[in-house]
C-alpha cells in the first residue's frame, strides 16, 4: 500500500508505504499538510530547497531504525521518494514510485476471484449480489 500526499494539482509532497500504525499515518499526513502550507507561501525558486530540507529532517525517513537491514532499506526507499518530490503524480510516476517504495509491481489486470467459496464459505445474504431483473 502506498498513500500519496499531493497538492490539488497532483504535485507530489510525500508518500507513506507499507503497513504503518494509524498514529504514524496521521503524523505523516499532518507533516505533508504543513509542508504544503510552507510551499504554498514560498517563492517558486525556493520550493525545491524547502521541500528537500523538510524531507531530510522528517523523522519518518529513519523511523525503522538505522541499525537493521529493514531500517537501511526504508531509508533507501525514502531516497527514491525524495527524488520525486514536487514532480507531478501521473500514472507512470505512480507505477515507478510504487515499485521503488514497496518493491512490488503495479498491475492493470482485473481483480479475479480464484476460489469463490473455498476459503471463506459463501457470502452472507446481505453481501450477495442482487439478482438482475
Amino acid at each position: 500500500m502506498v498513500a500519496y500526499f499531493c497538492t490539488p494539482d497532483l504535485t507530489i509532497l510525500h508518500a507513506v508505504w507499507g503497513p504503518e500504525s494509524s498514529q504514524q499515518f496521521l503524523a505523516q499526513a499532518k507533516w505533508a499538510v504543513e509542508l504544503g502550507e510552507k510551499l504554498r507561501n514560498a517563492p517558486a525558486a525556493e520550493r525545491a530547497a524547502i521541500a528537500g530540507t523538510a524531507h531530510d529532517e522528517n523523522p519518518y525517513r529513519t523511523s525503522k531504525g538505522m541499525w537493521s537491514g529493514a531500517g537501511m532499506e526504508h531509508y533507501t526507499r525514502y531516497g527514491h521518494l525524495r527524488e520525486k518530490v514536487l514532480q507531478p503524480l501521473n500514472r507512470d510516476m505512480a507505477r515507478e514510485l510504487f515499485l521503488k517504495l514497496v518493491n512490488e509491481k503495479a498491475s492493470d489486470d482485473p481483480v479475479r476471484i480464484v476460489d469463490r467459496y473455498g476459503l471463506f464459505g459463501p457470502p452472507t445474504p446481505s453481501l450477495r449480489p442482487r439478482p438482475r431483473s
